[in-house]
């Protein structure tokens, strides 16, 4: 059997399954339910309420990238060993957290796509988003050649179980080939001249 790979992990968690890990993949789970919930609240982007979408738009971001924080985690976790069920378990998991998180950026863009100019020049002008503005310039223009806010969130659903479960399979069984390689004898081509 060969050697498994044996990385420090510890800068992220001190274990996977620990109290710390458990801790932030629950809140994680939580904030995102709860970030979708106030994007579906809220009106369409205008003058009126650029500081509560700016505030979202923040939190969003913020949730994002603890999502990214544990999927990093997992996928070096799941790349030093295929065969570790609770890993494989929680990649499928963290699966569906990024198909909820893709139904609030499905939310985002079809506000920005739908907002008037100066509701989100406006909103564009918020100074805590400035470090985001072409990110942000860049979701409206997809916006406009996105499909149907309803069929965004289905593509984003079905990509679960339909596009990122082949990636998953395929990295699971590619992850846990193991074959003897036969390295032919080097032979000295100037003795062979003789």
């Amino acid at each position: 059997m060969p050697k498994q790979a044996n990385w420090d992990m510890t800068a992220f968690f001190p274990s996977f399954g620990s109290a710390e890990y458990v801790a932030f993949r629950d809140a994680l789970q939580k904030d995102v339910q709860e970030i979708r919930a106030v994007l579906e609240s809220l009106g369409p982007l205008d003058a009126s309420n650029q500081e509560a979408w700016a505030k979202a738009l923040t939190q969003t971001e913020e949730v994002f990238a603890r999502h990214r924080h544990l999927g990093s985690y997992l996928g070096c976790l799941a790349a030093a060993d295929a065969r570790d069920a609770g890993v494989q378990r929680d990649t499928a998991w963290i699966a569906g957290v990024r198909a909820n998180l893709q139904k609030a950026f499905v939310r985002i863009r079809a506000a920005f796509g739908a907002a008037q100019d100066e509701g989100f020049t406006g909103l564009l002008s918020t100074a805590e988003l400035t470090p985001v503005r072409h990110f942000l310039k860049r979701s409206r223009a997809q916006a406009r050649v996105s499909m149907s806010t309803d069929l965004e969130t289905l593509a984003a659903e079905l990509d679960v179980t339909g596009l990122s479960a082949w990636g998953r399979l395929y990295s699971q069984v590619s992850g846990t080939l193991e074959f003897d390689l036969e390295v032919p004898r080097v032979v000295d081509l100037a003795k062979l001249k003789d």
